[in-house]
């Protein structure tokens, strides 16, 4: 990638992933921020008050999944962190691509809403045994370093 200015996007601990989640939920939001409509996902970080295995998908419409009709289904591909991927400060669990086994090379996005939308269209998923809290005792934010796709002109 040649020198597009990174990005960070994150979702909001008092908007986004606000709800509990039991054992292989998932909560599902539309983060805006992004700063194209097509971008390449360098680095996806979760922090979280609770130490749980978290697996975010990514999806490149608002409707996330379709359960109805998979040709609707806009799901293009998901990181997992297991709890022992959690490190802590002894306040929060930080979770990173950049610091874990995770494989993660770059994911090209393209938020198909359209040009406007610039959103990060993504599925918090509880992958413990235990659930995540809802409200402030399960607070979890997650956040992408992104650059612009400067070869598709954006």
């Amino acid at each position: 990638m040649e020198n597009a200015q990174v990005y960070i996007v994150r979702s909001d601990k008092d908007t986004h992933f606000t709800g509990a989640i039991v054992t292989d939920a998932g909560e599902a939001e539309s983060i805006t921020g992004l700063p194209a409509y097509k971008c390449v996902i360098e680095a996806l970080n979760i922090i979280s008050k609770e130490n749980l295995a978290w697996e975010v998908e990514l999806y490149t419409k608002n409707t996330h999944d379709d359960a109805a009709d998979m040709d609707n289904d806009s799901y293009i591909g998901s990181v997992r962190f297991t709890a022992g991927d959690g490190k802590t400060d002894g306040t929060y669990y930080k979770y990173s691509t950049a610091n874990s086994v995770v494989n993660f090379r770059g994911v090209p996005y393209v938020d198909e809403d359209g040009e406007g939308s610039q959103e990060l269209h993504a599925i918090l998923r509880n992958r413990s045994a235990a659930s995540k809290s809802a409200g402030a005792a399960g607070e979890a934010v997650i956040s992408v370093q992104v650059r612009p796709d400067i070869n598709s002109g954006m």
